[in-house]
């Protein structure tokens, strides 16, 4: 999963998508790297749900992607160094090894 160069739709921005979903094969994904208090900064991770299929027409309707995330199961954690981002920064990324 996520070898190739894949597209998304993101949310939030702050120097890079902190809130994106994206198809990879029949997988519908969001990706979450929340700002922490603690340290008052954005995580150092992304934090990987699996959505629901019934969501996948409805994105675009959802205004507060907060209700995306609690509505997908967490199924990981990636750091955010490991993800190139097109020149834009704002339509494809690929994960690097």
């Amino acid at each position: 999963m996520l070898e190739n160069w894949i597209s998304f739709r993101y949310r939030s921005f702050y120097d890079i998508p902190r809130m994106v979903v994206f198809q990879d094969g029949d997988g519908f994904y969001l990706l979450s790297c929340p700002f922490d208090e603690g340290v008052d900064d954005y995580s150092d991770n992304y934090v990987l749900y699996k959505l629901p299929d019934g969501l996948r027409g409805r994105i675009d309707a959802i205004s507060d992607w907060k209700e995306i995330e609690a509505s997908g199961e967490r199924i990981g954690i990636i750091p955010v160094v490991r993800f190139e981002f097109d020149a834009t920064s704002r339509k494809d990324f690929k994960l690097r090894d």
